[in-house]
């Protein structure tokens, strides 16, 4: 049974805001008794930003039936800019946004888990421009969040790494960074993909930075790298629930094994089986997941120590200034635990 009582807009990919988020919406499915992985099902609960492309391996592993084959009954949250206050008061046993949300929970003295990669591959790192502005470098103003968001610290990584002069201009949500651009209060804008799609679909915007083309970017980029969208947990509640998060962390492995293969059509066509999806045209949604399919699921979700210490230089430099790479509260050791995936069978 789903059950939604609130929707971002179709094309707002909260994703790209990359911090905390508890609960407006939910979808789940329907419980059983026994499951295919042997034993009764278990359950978890996950909240979630929004109903967007860039977070959408969560509904692919739903409707796929990757969650029951693994035996557990998850419900899903759209817990909008709530998602860390979700997590944190027991609401919800998994928070899936940006690495930011999970970082500043732990800044709070509240131990915390990442669990799974999610997004990456600079997937919040796409940059546009409105016409006549055809490079980064010609770029004087740059529409993004403020500090502390993803694309912040993307905004600050291409500034050094394009030669770029540029000045951030900070808008508190990705819609009205679109919109500033688009609507030529400034120059360049960055966000994830869908943020900009309908207005470059109407030739208003083109993109002057793509992520995806990595012959194009220059080598500081190329070995650059977020953590994106994650999925995330107080490290307490995770443990007392192992056996569900782990069943979780199969049906997540399975769904981001599924993205290598499928076309966008396909995975279209799934996504589209949720009444969660049914806002968006097939059309949009094929443009959409030709875009992110490339960037999800990066290491079929695992984080290794190498990505951990590059995701902590990358929040540090967007404006997280608590976080100290250096620092033991903050090392993989500290803060990641594989041991979930490892024990999925994905």
């Amino acid at each position: 049974m789903t059950r939604m009582l609130w929707r971002k807009p179709p094309l707002l990919a909260v994703a790209a805001t990359l911090v905390l988020g508890p609960a407006l919406a939910a979808c789940g499915s329907g419980a059983s008794s026994d499951s295919a992985s042997g034993g009764a099902t278990e359950h978890v609960s996950v909240a979630t930003g929004a109903v967007a492309i860039t977070l959408s391996p969560l509904w692919i592993a739903q409707q796929a039936g990757y969650f029951k084959d693994a035996g557990v009954d998850t419900t899903i949250t759209v817990a909008g800019g709530q998602v860390s206050t979700s997590v944190t008061s027991g609401q919800s046993d998994i928070g899936n946004l940006g690495l930011p949300g999970a970082l500043t929970v732990a800044n709070q003295g509240r131990p915390t888990s990442v669990i799974l990669w999610e997004l990456g591959k600079r997937g919040s790192g796409f940059a546009v421009a409105r016409p006549g502005i055809n490079s980064i470098t010609d770029c004087k103003t740059l529409a993004t969040q403020p500090p502390g968001f993803g694309v912040y610290a993307w905004g600050e990584v291409y500034k050094t790494a394009f030669g770029a002069t540029y000045q951030h201009v900070t808008f508190g949500d990705p819609p009205t960074v679109a919109s500033n651009v688009t609507a030529g209060n400034v120059d360049c804008a960055i966000s994830t993909y869908d943020q900009f799609y309908s207005a470059i679909k109407a030739g208003k915007l083109h993109l002057i930075v793509d992520p995806r083309d990595e012959a194009s970017l220059p080598a500081q980029v190329k070995s650059t790298d977020f953590l994106d969208a994650t999925f995330w947990g107080m490290t307490d509640s995770l443990k007392n629930k192992r056996e569900a998060v782990t069943r979780f962390v199969a049906g997540m492995k399975k769904a981001f094994a599924y993205i290598k293969t499928a076309t966008p059509e396909q995975v279209a066509d799934l996504l589209l089986t949720s009444n969660d999806w049914k806002t968006y045209t097939r059309e949009d949604l094929v443009a959409l997941l030709t875009a992110a399919l490339p960037l999800m699921g990066p290491n079929g979700g695992a984080i290794t120590e190498k990505d951990w210490t590059a995701a902590l230089e990358v929040a540090k430099l967007g404006g997280l200034s608590f976080v100290d790479p250096a620092a033991p509260k903050w090392s993989y050791q500290s803060m990641v635990d594989m041991s979930y995936f490892d024990a999925a069978k994905g």
